[in-house]
């Protein structure tokens, strides 16, 4: 868990630095290659649950915070590549740290295709592959930044980490603190670029309730039951974990 929030913080601290470090290739080349450009993701994410927002019985009172493994679908990417646009899925999913550097890359494969379209097309050779060639043949053009804000957009199903807070078990009792294990969570996620997301969405969780024995008797009995509650949090892409712990 240590180990995850500070790699977060190493890619949150650089991106809010703007800085092209060394780090930026390696993760653009990455992320280019990962789930993203299918339209999937995969991450962590610190999340915060946030105390119950409808009035029932047991109800949580506290905030608790705690992380959460996720999966998202991002239809834009699927659309794009039912449209053919693979240069912008090759740019978005590269877009990490550098769209400099995730230009590069959508610029790259944009000349490889457009000189395979021009192949299939029966195109004599050679071929002057310069920027109005590229734009012929496969629609991109190079050295124009592409747009992505569509492709951030996805949904996401995850399952979060048991967590501790502060609850009231039935009306009337006092606050006490309790152990709430979560069933699941599902809701929007946005990418504020290929390596770093936020989560917000809804979740159940459970937590144990003891109620006393009927007629008098001594001792208690301990049901489950479930509180609804909403999380958000930030998280990282997995794909991009392998070029994090590498860097030296």
């Amino acid at each position: 868990m240590r180990r995850t929030i500070w790699i977060l913080v190493v890619v949150i601290a650089t991106h809010a630095r703007g800085e092209d470090t060394a780090t930026a290739p390696a993760l653009a080349s990455i992320s280019a290659n990962g789930l993203l450009q299918y339209g999937l993701g995969a991450g962590v994410a610190f999340v915060i649950h946030t105390p119950t927002v409808v009035q029932q019985y047991p109800t949580q009172s506290q905030w608790g915070f705690g992380a959460m493994p996720y999966v998202g679908l991002f239809p834009a990417f699927l659309w794009l590549r039912l449209r053919g646009a693979l240069e912008t899925v090759a740019y978005c999913s590269a877009n990490t740290l550098d769209s400099d550097e995730a230009q590069r890359m959508a610029d790259a494969y944009a000349r490889q295709r457009a000189v395979r379209v021009a192949k299939r097309r029966g195109i004599s050779e050679p071929y002057l592959v310069n920027d109005d060639f590229v734009e012929t043949y496969t629609g991109w053009t190079p050295k124009v930044k592409g747009t992505c804000w569509a492709t951030r957009f996805g949904i996401y199903a995850g399952l979060p980490t048991a967590y501790s807070a502060n609850t009231v078990a039935v009306e009337g009792r006092e606050v006490q603190a309790a152990d709430l294990k979560p069933l699941f969570s599902v809701g929007l996620v946005y990418n504020l670029n290929a390596a770093l997301s936020v989560v917000v969405g809804y979740e159940r969780s459970q937590t144990k309730v003891s109620y006393p024995l009927p007629d008098g008797a001594e001792g208690t009995r301990d049901v489950w039951r479930e509180v609804p509650t909403l999380l958000f949090g930030f998280g990282g892409s997995i794909d991009l974990i392998p070029a994090l712990i590498s860097v030296k």
